[in-house]
Protein backbone atom coordinates (compact mmCIF):
# COMPACT_ATOMS: atom_id res chain seq x y z
CA UNK A 1 0.00 0.00 0.00
CA UNK A 2 1.13 3.53 -0.80
CA UNK A 3 0.06 6.43 1.43
CA UNK A 4 0.40 9.77 -0.37
CA UNK A 5 0.53 13.10 1.51
CA UNK A 6 -0.18 16.11 -0.68
CA UNK A 7 0.81 19.69 0.24
CA UNK A 8 -1.93 22.23 1.10
CA UNK A 9 -2.86 23.28 -2.44
CA UNK A 10 -6.01 24.89 -3.71
CA UNK A 11 -8.40 22.00 -3.18
CA UNK A 12 -10.11 21.99 -6.59
CA UNK A 13 -6.76 22.04 -8.43
CA UNK A 14 -5.39 19.36 -6.13
CA UNK A 15 -8.35 17.10 -6.85
CA UNK A 16 -7.65 17.27 -10.59
CA UNK A 17 -4.04 16.27 -9.93
CA UNK A 18 -5.19 13.43 -7.72
CA UNK A 19 -7.62 12.14 -10.31
CA UNK A 20 -4.94 12.02 -13.00
CA UNK A 21 -2.59 10.13 -10.70
CA UNK A 22 -5.34 7.72 -9.68
CA UNK A 23 -6.30 6.96 -13.27
CA UNK A 24 -2.71 6.16 -14.19
CA UNK A 25 -1.54 4.18 -11.20
CA UNK A 26 -4.32 2.38 -9.40
CA UNK A 27 -7.68 0.69 -9.99
CA UNK A 28 -10.31 3.19 -8.87
CA UNK A 29 -12.11 0.90 -6.42
CA UNK A 30 -8.95 0.45 -4.28
CA UNK A 31 -8.20 4.18 -3.95
CA UNK A 32 -9.62 6.23 -1.07
CA UNK A 33 -9.13 10.00 -0.83
CA UNK A 34 -9.23 11.44 2.69
CA UNK A 35 -9.33 15.21 3.20
CA UNK A 36 -8.03 16.59 6.53
CA UNK A 37 -6.63 19.85 7.95
CA UNK A 38 -2.80 19.93 8.06
CA UNK A 39 -2.65 20.04 11.87
CA UNK A 40 -4.84 16.99 12.32
CA UNK A 41 -2.88 15.18 9.62
CA UNK A 42 0.52 15.72 11.23
CA UNK A 43 -0.43 15.44 14.90
CA UNK A 44 -3.00 12.64 14.90
CA UNK A 45 -3.31 10.81 11.58
CA UNK A 46 0.31 10.26 10.53
CA UNK A 47 1.44 8.62 13.80
CA UNK A 48 -1.30 6.01 13.24
CA UNK A 49 -1.20 5.45 9.50
CA UNK A 50 1.19 2.49 9.63
CA UNK A 51 -1.42 0.51 11.53
CA UNK A 52 -3.85 1.01 8.67
CA UNK A 53 -1.21 0.07 6.08
CA UNK A 54 -0.48 -3.18 7.89
CA UNK A 55 -4.15 -4.10 8.20
CA UNK A 56 -5.26 -3.03 4.70
CA UNK A 57 -2.31 -3.26 2.29
CA UNK A 58 -4.76 -3.56 -0.62
CA UNK A 59 -6.06 0.01 -0.16
CA UNK A 60 -4.28 3.02 -1.63
CA UNK A 61 -5.09 5.78 0.84
CA UNK A 62 -4.58 9.31 -0.53
CA UNK A 63 -4.43 12.01 2.15
CA UNK A 64 -5.17 15.56 1.06
CA UNK A 65 -4.01 18.01 3.75
CA UNK A 66 -5.71 21.35 3.16
CA UNK A 67 -7.23 24.23 5.11
CA UNK A 68 -10.07 24.53 2.60
CA UNK A 69 -13.37 23.39 4.07
CA UNK A 70 -15.09 20.41 2.37
CA UNK A 71 -18.29 21.27 0.50
CA UNK A 72 -20.79 19.57 -1.78
CA UNK A 73 -18.83 20.44 -4.94
CA UNK A 74 -15.89 18.25 -3.98
CA UNK A 75 -17.28 15.02 -5.35
CA UNK A 76 -13.90 13.31 -5.69
CA UNK A 77 -13.34 13.24 -1.94
CA UNK A 78 -14.44 9.99 -0.31
CA UNK A 79 -14.07 11.04 3.33
CA UNK A 80 -13.07 14.13 5.27
CA UNK A 81 -12.22 14.78 8.90
CA UNK A 82 -13.06 18.32 9.92
CA UNK A 83 -13.69 20.67 12.83
CA UNK A 84 -17.25 21.96 12.76
CA UNK A 85 -19.31 24.26 14.94
CA UNK A 86 -23.00 23.42 15.21
CA UNK A 87 -24.86 21.04 12.94
CA UNK A 88 -23.32 19.10 10.05
CA UNK A 89 -24.29 20.44 6.61
CA UNK A 90 -27.27 18.57 5.18
CA UNK A 91 -25.20 17.50 2.16
CA UNK A 92 -23.00 15.31 4.40
CA UNK A 93 -23.28 12.30 6.61
CA UNK A 94 -21.41 13.23 9.80
CA UNK A 95 -20.16 11.29 12.81
CA UNK A 96 -18.50 12.89 15.83
CA UNK A 97 -14.89 11.74 16.28
CA UNK A 98 -13.61 14.03 19.05
CA UNK A 99 -14.80 16.82 21.26
CA UNK A 100 -12.40 19.73 21.18
CA UNK A 101 -10.78 19.90 24.62
CA UNK A 102 -7.94 22.45 24.60
CA UNK A 103 -5.00 22.07 27.03
CA UNK A 104 -1.68 23.81 27.65
CA UNK A 105 1.44 21.74 26.93
CA UNK A 106 5.22 22.09 27.07
CA UNK A 107 8.28 19.91 27.57
CA UNK A 108 9.35 19.08 31.13
CA UNK A 109 12.78 20.60 30.44
CA UNK A 110 11.57 24.21 30.12
CA UNK A 111 9.87 24.08 33.53
CA UNK A 112 13.22 23.74 35.36
CA UNK A 113 11.61 21.88 38.24
CA UNK A 114 8.95 24.52 38.91
CA UNK A 115 5.96 23.19 40.88
CA UNK A 116 2.74 22.45 38.97
CA UNK A 117 0.35 23.95 38.26
CA UNK A 118 2.49 26.94 37.35
CA UNK A 119 2.03 30.19 39.20
CA UNK A 120 1.37 33.31 37.16
CA UNK A 121 4.88 34.62 37.82
CA UNK A 122 6.43 31.35 36.60
CA UNK A 123 4.18 31.44 33.53
CA UNK A 124 5.42 34.95 32.71
CA UNK A 125 8.99 33.61 32.49
CA UNK A 126 8.06 31.29 29.58
CA UNK A 127 7.66 31.84 25.85
CA UNK A 128 4.05 31.63 24.67
CA UNK A 129 3.48 29.82 21.38
CA UNK A 130 0.43 31.16 19.54
CA UNK A 131 -1.45 29.01 17.02
CA UNK A 132 -3.94 30.13 14.43
CA UNK A 133 -6.90 30.36 16.84
CA UNK A 134 -5.34 32.85 19.32
CA UNK A 135 -6.86 31.26 22.44
CA UNK A 136 -4.23 32.32 24.99
CA UNK A 137 -6.04 35.44 26.32
CA UNK A 138 -9.17 33.39 26.98
CA UNK A 139 -7.20 30.52 28.51
CA UNK A 140 -5.27 32.79 30.89
CA UNK A 141 -8.45 34.60 31.90
CA UNK A 142 -10.24 31.35 32.66
CA UNK A 143 -7.34 29.74 34.50
CA UNK A 144 -6.31 32.67 36.69
CA UNK A 145 -9.83 34.08 37.09
CA UNK A 146 -9.15 37.46 35.51
CA UNK A 147 -7.78 39.04 32.35
CA UNK A 148 -4.01 39.26 32.78
CA UNK A 149 -1.14 40.23 30.46
CA UNK A 150 0.60 37.45 28.55
CA UNK A 151 4.36 36.87 28.64
CA UNK A 152 6.26 39.33 26.47
CA UNK A 153 8.23 36.53 24.84
CA UNK A 154 6.06 34.97 22.16
CA UNK A 155 6.17 33.14 18.84
CA UNK A 156 3.24 33.14 16.39
CA UNK A 157 2.36 30.46 13.85
CA UNK A 158 -0.21 30.31 11.08
CA UNK A 159 -0.90 26.63 11.77
CA UNK A 160 -1.62 25.10 15.16
CA UNK A 161 0.47 22.07 14.18
CA UNK A 162 3.55 24.32 14.08
CA UNK A 163 2.93 25.65 17.58
CA UNK A 164 2.69 22.03 18.80
CA UNK A 165 5.92 21.17 16.99
CA UNK A 166 7.60 24.16 18.62
CA UNK A 167 6.40 23.02 22.05
CA UNK A 168 7.79 19.52 21.41
CA UNK A 169 11.10 21.14 20.45
CA UNK A 170 11.22 22.92 23.82
CA UNK A 171 10.59 26.41 22.44
CA UNK A 172 7.77 27.33 24.81
CA UNK A 173 4.24 26.58 25.96
CA UNK A 174 1.40 25.97 23.49
CA UNK A 175 -2.33 25.35 23.49
CA UNK A 176 -3.47 22.21 21.68
CA UNK A 177 -6.46 19.94 21.27
CA UNK A 178 -6.20 17.09 23.75
CA UNK A 179 -6.59 14.37 21.14
CA UNK A 180 -3.62 15.76 19.17
CA UNK A 181 -1.20 15.65 22.10
CA UNK A 182 -2.52 12.88 24.33
CA UNK A 183 0.00 10.32 23.03
CA UNK A 184 2.86 12.79 23.66
CA UNK A 185 1.62 13.44 27.20
CA UNK A 186 1.22 9.72 27.91
CA UNK A 187 4.75 9.13 26.61
CA UNK A 188 6.25 11.90 28.73
CA UNK A 189 7.39 14.11 25.84
CA UNK A 190 4.92 16.81 26.88
CA UNK A 191 3.38 17.77 30.21
CA UNK A 192 0.41 19.92 31.21
CA UNK A 193 1.63 22.89 33.28
CA UNK A 194 -1.98 23.88 34.09
CA UNK A 195 -5.02 21.77 34.95
CA UNK A 196 -7.49 23.96 33.04
CA UNK A 197 -9.24 22.47 30.01
CA UNK A 198 -11.20 24.64 27.58
CA UNK A 199 -14.09 23.04 25.75
CA UNK A 200 -14.04 24.79 22.39
CA UNK A 201 -17.23 25.19 20.29
CA UNK A 202 -15.82 23.30 17.30
CA UNK A 203 -15.66 19.50 17.39
CA UNK A 204 -14.08 17.02 14.99
CA UNK A 205 -16.39 15.08 12.67
CA UNK A 206 -15.93 12.37 10.05
CA UNK A 207 -17.82 13.38 6.91
CA UNK A 208 -18.94 11.73 3.69
CA UNK A 209 -21.17 12.95 0.88
CA UNK A 210 -24.79 11.78 1.06
CA UNK A 211 -24.97 11.85 -2.73
CA UNK A 212 -22.04 9.48 -3.09
CA UNK A 213 -22.08 5.82 -2.04
CA UNK A 214 -18.91 4.79 -0.25
CA UNK A 215 -16.88 2.07 -1.91
CA UNK A 216 -15.96 -1.02 0.15
CA UNK A 217 -12.44 0.42 0.51
CA UNK A 218 -13.78 3.76 1.76
CA UNK A 219 -16.00 1.95 4.26
CA UNK A 220 -12.91 0.19 5.62
CA UNK A 221 -11.11 3.53 6.03
CA UNK A 222 -14.15 4.99 7.77
CA UNK A 223 -14.38 2.03 10.16
CA UNK A 224 -10.66 2.28 10.94
CA UNK A 225 -10.88 6.01 11.73
CA UNK A 226 -13.83 5.42 14.05
CA UNK A 227 -12.00 2.58 15.79
CA UNK A 228 -8.85 4.68 16.28
CA UNK A 229 -10.84 7.58 17.71
CA UNK A 230 -12.83 5.31 20.03
CA UNK A 231 -9.65 3.61 21.28
CA UNK A 232 -8.08 6.96 22.12
CA UNK A 233 -11.17 8.28 23.87
CA UNK A 234 -11.21 5.21 26.13
CA UNK A 235 -7.87 6.31 27.58
CA UNK A 236 -8.17 8.22 30.87
CA UNK A 237 -7.99 11.98 30.45
CA UNK A 238 -5.51 13.92 32.55
CA UNK A 239 -7.35 17.17 32.00
CA UNK A 240 -8.74 19.25 34.84
CA UNK A 241 -11.57 21.75 34.93
CA UNK A 242 -13.85 22.04 31.90
CA UNK A 243 -14.64 25.70 31.61
CA UNK A 244 -16.35 26.28 28.28
CA UNK A 245 -19.39 24.51 26.91
CA UNK A 246 -20.80 21.22 28.09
Amino acid sequence: MRNTILPPLNAIRAFDILQNVINRLQPEDSVVTLMTPPSLTSNWLLPRINRFSETHPEIDLRILATRQMPDSRLERIDLSVWQLEGEVDEAFNGTLLFRQDVVAVCTPSILSGKPLPLSYSDFMDLTVLHGQHQLWPLYVSEHFGEALPLPRRAMRFGLSSLSIDAAIAGQGIALASWFKVQDRIDGGTLVQPFETVLKAPKHVHLLSMKARTLTPAARKVRAWLLDEAAAQMRKPSRGGRHLIGS
